[in-house]
């Protein structure tokens, strides 16, 4: 298992079993995740994306940019 810190309030965990993604610290809640086929060995958190690399050399994305959205423009967004 892999641990980042993620945007404020979050985690960002890689697994063996491929999966990767955002979890919240205040509830243990996962808010995003993806999954690749191969044990996840490394991750990067930057400029709100996330990057997973797995042992077999692919690597995914998510774009967590949202996350630093304030939250009224947010609202506006939406």
């Amino acid at each position: 298992m892999s641990l980042i810190p993620g945007p404020p309030g979050t985690l960002v965990a890689g697994f063996g079993n491929g999966v990767f993604g955002l979890w919240s610290l205040a509830n243990g809640i996962n808010l995003k995740h993806r999954r690749m086929h191969g044990s996840v060995v490394h991750l990067v958190f930057s400029q709100g994306i996330l990057v997973a690399a797995i042992e077999l050399g692919q690597h995914a994305t998510l774009d967590l940019s949202v996350f630093h959205v304030p939250y009224c423009e947010l609202l506006r967004r939406i």
